[in-house]
């Protein structure tokens, strides 16, 4: 019968996936890794360890926990860089005659022709 995965190894693969996250990750990945940490941080809480192994246990929690922080940050920035291009690009099919400070298309001035 196998043995199930200590604290260790648990919060070492949470850890590991976190690491595995590109700068965009998807915000329901995030979700499900941070519901992922609450669930072990809770057993982790009320499980009986000695003072000593919680505390080493705590330092993985921690690092978990920062890792789950910055995934978030990163997912929820990522939607709202997204919106943000998105409501340019509908700003600017409405308002044709405008432009857009984020368009390439904006032709750059000869001065040589000013210049005679």
């Amino acid at each position: 019968m196998s043995e199930a995965p200590s604290f260790d190894e648990r919060f070492g693969g949470l850890i590991a996936e976190l690491k595995r996250l590109d700068h965009r990750p998807a915000v329901k990945e995030v979700e499900q890794l941070q519901h992922h940490f609450e669930q072990l941080d809770h057993e982790l809480t009320i499980s009986a360890v000695t003072d000593e192994r919680r505390y080493e246990l705590s330092k993985l929690s921690r690092q978990a926990h920062a890792l789950v922080t910055d995934a978030r940050d990163r997912a929820e920035r990522a939607l709202d860089i997204a919106e943000a291009a998105h409501e340019r690009q509908v700003h600017d099919a409405l308002h044709p005659t405008i432009t857009s400070p984020q368009l390439d298309s904006v032709p750059e001035l000869e001065w040589d022709l000013f210049d005679r």
